[in-house]
């Protein structure tokens, strides 16, 4: 087995390999933290993944009471967050910028997770750590590491169960499997991954009758065990009802339907063109080198996940994070044995560090903490709720807080009064609540101060107009 020395040896012998290696890992780290807490602002899914959470474990309470009005959506998955969310938050605070960061680093295991399968598919150790940082470099990684989402942890999740599956540990790939389910219906995705690889390599799998059912008892044990904590993490609100939100016909949630054919299409369509042609191309590399006579195992794979996203009901973009393995897989397999590979790679660094470079140069004067901070201080502590952009309400966890993507019309709260925090660096935030805003209650400004150096934060007091008699 290699030596750290040996390792050291071959580095010293090959100067730009090395260089290559440092340049890549601090461009990353730097491009990582030149974004945290810039990337997204006043994000929905930012407050909404973190204030049931935050709920659930402080309080026991197992609905959404902030983007819904009570009684309306009780989620029977996404516990799993809740505890590993909560294990990081807890000593440290339920910050946004310390959400982000427990993310950042979820992805961050991902990626090793995945250096880790493609050793174990048969990859040399090269092309296989460039697999893993690669996914690194995607626009879609670089957001879920910058929301609170549960594509982060789903990802870990499968890919955990990914490569037990591939070094034959059945029990543990099952298990994890049906956490990454609870944790998010998506992560079963990783069904269509461990299957594209067991057609792949089924002779190795399963080559007789006795180790096929041997390993397949431990896989559905596994997949039983993952499935009891489903069931227990869930026990308050499993229900008809709610088991029906989750396999049944799901609604967008504040936003207009989309029509695309799948999640991938969707995002392929809006955020990620140029990728979605880089991934067409090494794909066309691939199969014009007719490299599945080899190992058709990135073929398997990829069909099968494409499958698996006809399959999904719900096209959000995000969920492309999921199924980016299986093209990265592809590209790696096209490119690694010849020096395209690290251009290729070194041409995805490149565009990483524009991007996040662009991003920083945007919002460098922003700082949220800061901004949150002001804003708390600046609030009246008289018990009136507080309306506000999604973000505020990391400051007002233990206060009734309304966000501006309320999922109900303001005039059905009953409020008399309230205060409205608002920012111009969302400018379409209360696009949908304002008119209803202007024509039930009267404000008055209470502070203006910077958010940013173009933009402002204002805090209102609003009370309702009196109906003529």
């Amino acid at each position: 087995m290699p030596t750290l020395r040996d390792a050291l040896a071959r580095t010293r012998r090959q100067p730009l390999a090395a260089a290559l290696w440092c340049g890549a890992i601090i461009v990353i780290l730097g491009g990582y933290a030149a974004v945290h807490g810039r990337l997204n602002v006043h994000y929905l899914d930012d407050a909404w993944s973190t204030s049931f959470a935050y709920q659930f474990v402080r309080h026991g309470i197992t609905e959404d009471v902030i983007f819904r009005p009570p009684g309306t959506l009780s989620l029977v998955f996404g516990k799993t967050q809740a505890y590993v969310y909560a294990l990081f938050l807890q000593p440290t605070g339920w910050t946004r910028s310390h959400v982000h960061w427990v993310s950042t680093l979820l992805v961050f295991a991902s990626a090793a997770t995945w250096n880790r399968i493609g050793r174990a598919m048969g990859l040399l150790p090269e092309p296989a750590t460039l697999l893993g940082l690669s996914l690194l470099l995607f626009q879609v990684s670089m957001q879920a590491a910058n929301l609170a989402r549960p594509d982060g942890l789903t990802l870990l999740l499968m890919s955990l169960s990914l490569l037990a599956f591939v070094r034959e540990r059945m029990f543990l790939a099952g298990l994890l499997a049906l956490i990454a389910f609870e944790n998010h219906p998506i992560g079963l995705t990783v069904c269509f991954y461990g299957l594209g690889w067991a057609i792949h390599a089924r002779a190795s799998l399963f080559p007789d009758a006795r180790t096929t059912w041997r390993r397949l008892a431990f896989l559905a044990l596994g997949g039983l065990c993952g499935l009891a904590w489903f069931l227990f993490a869930n026990r308050a609100t499993l229900s008809l009802h709610n088991l029906g939100f989750l396999f049944g016909d799901v609604h967008q949630f504040g936003e207009e339907k989309r029509n695309e054919w799948t999640y991938l299409h969707y995002y392929f369509k809006h955020c990620a063109p140029f990728e979605w042609l880089f991934f067409l191309a090494a794909l066309a590399v691939y199969l014009a080198r007719r490299l599945w006579r080899n190992d058709a195992s990135p073929l398997w794979i990829l069909a099968l996940v494409l499958a698996s996203a006809l399959l999904a009901r719900r096209q959000n973009g995000l969920y492309a994070l999921l199924a980016y393995p299986a093209f990265a897989l592809v590209c790696v397999h096209a490119l690694q044995r010849t020096i395209m590979l690290r251009l290729a790679f070194l041409a995805l660094l490149l565009s990483f560090a524009w991007r996040t470079h662009q991003t920083w140069q945007e919002r460098r004067s922003y700082h949220f903490e800061q901004t949150l901070d002001r804003v708390v201080a600046t609030v009246p502590r008289d018990g009136l709720p507080v309306v506000g952009l999604c973000d505020f309400w990391f400051g007002f966890q233990e206060r009734r807080f309304i966000p501006s993507a309320y999922q109900a019309p303001l005039s059905s709260l009953d409020l008399p009064a309230f205060y409205l925090v608002d920012s111009k660096i969302k400018p379409t935030g209360f696009q949908h609540l304002r008119p209803e805003i202007e024509a039930g209650w009267r404000g008055t400004t209470i502070a203006r101060f910077p958010d940013s150096d173009k933009t402002e934060v204002t805090i209102s007091r609003f009370e309702r107009k009196e109906v003529p008699r």
